[in-house]
């Protein structure tokens, strides 16, 4: 419990200095989500001292449960973030922090995981050595009831992606994350962001897998951070789930975790 408070004020710290930024989108790239199109696509949302931060982003794929990326809301398959401190926000656009009655906020009561989920203790270089299993970067939320008025996203079955020629597709990556650096990078003491705390979307192509695990599809220039756990749309099916950037300032290519990959089809058809 203590492990998991200093998380969230860590995190808390790191949303600070994004909210003085200029008003956001997200997504390097990105348009907003004026329209309203991606309403199934939430904040994730971590409570702190009686505030709620966002910190990563998720999709509802049934009435009552979201995807997102383990990474937001887990260390391991036994180390999981306790569910009262989680919620998913379908607002499209909020004021920093939350409004902690925000009537389109659901509370979580269930964090899922792989049962085989362990991450590296340190990620080094570009991460071609740190995405190996059992590193399957998924997590679904179950809510406390089921979300009103929004339509879940279907999701890729088994073999889906095998069957297209990803080069020639369109994607489209959709999430809460900031949209780059204007001064900066992730790590430096001087950063200043772009853009922040809208819902916004950008198509983006497959590129090569290059030297990564097949359960990854490299993406170009799209993710960035608060954008983790957010989906890749293939039309309107979630195909996978944002979980790296190759930049801190996030001009690089970017992976996506598959959900036609064998651990995240057998966590779904367990929970679904």
């Amino acid at each position: 419990m203590h492990r998991f408070r200093a998380l969230l004020a860590s995190c808390a710290a790191a949303i600070l200095s994004f909210a003085f930024a200029a008003p956001a989108t997200a997504v390097v790239g990105a348009e907003v989500d004026a329209a309203n199109v991606y309403a199934n696509v939430g904040r994730i949302e971590f409570e702190f001292e009686g505030d709620w931060f966002t910190g990563c982003s998720g999709t509802l794929v049934a009435p009552s449960v979201v995807l997102t990326a383990a990474h937001c809301v887990a260390g391991s398959a036994t180390d999981t973030i306790p569910p009262q401190f989680v919620r998913v926000n379908f607002n499209p656009a909020l004021s920093f922090p939350s409004d902690p009655a925000d009537p389109l906020a659901y509370g979580v009561v269930e964090v899922l995981v792989p049962p085989t989920l362990a991450f590296p203790d340190h990620a080094a270089g570009n991460g071609k050595t740190n995405l190996a299993e059992p590193w399957d970067d998924i997590a679904l939320l179950r809510l406390a009831g089921d979300v009103a008025g929004i339509s879940p996203a279907p999701i890729a079955g088994p073999g889906y992606l095998d069957g297209l020629d990803l080069r020639r597709e369109t994607f489209t990556a959709v999430g809460f994350g900031i949209n780059g650096f204007a001064i900066g990078s992730a790590p430096s003491r001087a950063q200043s962001i772009i853009e922040f705390l809208h819902r916004s979307y950008a198509d983006v192509q497959a590129l090569g897998h290059d030297a990564y695990p097949d359960r990854y599809l490299k993406i170009s220039a799209a993710n960035c951070f608060g954008d983790s756990g957010g989906p890749l749309f293939h039309g309107q099916t979630v195909v996978a789930i944002t979980i790296w950037t190759n930049s801190a300032r996030c001009e690089g290519t970017g992976l996506d975790y598959r959900l036609d990959a064998p651990a995240a089809q057998a966590l779904l058809a367990a929970n679904l």
